[in-house]
């Protein structure tokens, strides 16, 4: 039994006929189950939950739920990663600072 109910090809040809309201529309049916990942901060993992789908001009805009955050400071997890990732890279500087003296 296929994990797919419908063929690639059959989905392709729905998202033809869907204007870009209907696929927002669609995307916040199941935005609960929809999770993006932004990237690496020293040993934190990234990411963040869909808010919500909307247009902006002739685009779909994805609002995570870390634009929430007025300024991305606030995030406290983000800047553990970045303080981590940054204590990493200054012992690495100071390393090779002292090999050079």
């Amino acid at each position: 039994m296929s994990k797919y109910r419908y063929k690639a090809n059959d989905i392709y040809e729905l998202s033809n006929q869907l204007s870009l309201n209907d696929m927002c529309e669609l995307i916040n049916c199941f935005s609960d189950n929809i999770d993006a990942y932004i990237g690496i901060a020293g040993n934190h993992q990234i990411t963040s939950e869909l808010e919500f789908s909307c247009t902006n001009g002739h685009l779909i805009q994805l609002n995570l739920e870390s634009s929430n955050f007025k300024n991305l400071k606030d995030w406290r997890f983000l800047m553990e990663g970045l303080s981590h990732s940054e204590s990493k890279i200054t012992n690495k500087v100071k390393k090779w600072a002292n090999t050079k003296s």
